[in-house]
């Protein structure tokens, strides 16, 4: 019986695990398109730059601080492979049912085939992708005038 109400927690404490790498999934894309319309605001101010030796510069800096804004907005500083292989080593290494751990390696693999597909990453971080692209192509366009 003890084991049994073991089993339960340790089952609960997976599906949490689960859910809560689904919610940071969800919370990086959302930060990513945040971030990525004060990097096309700050690609702008870049542009206006006269000297184009200081606009280069001035792009590198925007691009290292947009990149240390969004790590610095993320609750784990894990990458998303490292989540689920953690998770995936909590489930080999729990006592739980056969049965069981192949709904929860299931459950995990269903997640990151949803919600980490190429497509899902392109429709939730069109914002992101579009104001990326402005910069680098912005950039190299400065370089070439």
């Amino acid at each position: 019986m003890n084991q049994f109400l073991n089993d339960v927690e340790i089952n609960k404490d997976i599906q949490k695990q689960i859910i809560d790498y689904k919610f940071h999934i969800k919370a990086y894309q959302k930060t990513l398109n945040n971030e990525g319309v004060w990097l096309f605001l700050a690609a702008l101010g870049c542009l206006g730059v006269p000297d184009k030796g200081m606009q280069n510069v001035a792009f590198y800096i925007t691009l290292i601080v947009f990149f240390y804004r969004l790590y610095l907005q993320l609750d784990d500083k894990r990458s998303f492979k490292e989540i689920a292989n953690d998770i995936e080593l909590e489930i080999a290494s729990s006592s739980l049912a056969n049965d069981i751990k192949k709904a929860r390696y299931y459950d995990l693999n269903k997640l990151k085939r949803k919600e980490l597909s190429f497509f899902k990453t392109l429709k939730s971080g069109f914002v992101f992708l579009i104001c990326f692209i402005f910069t680098i192509f912005s950039h190299q366009m400065s370089k070439s005038m």
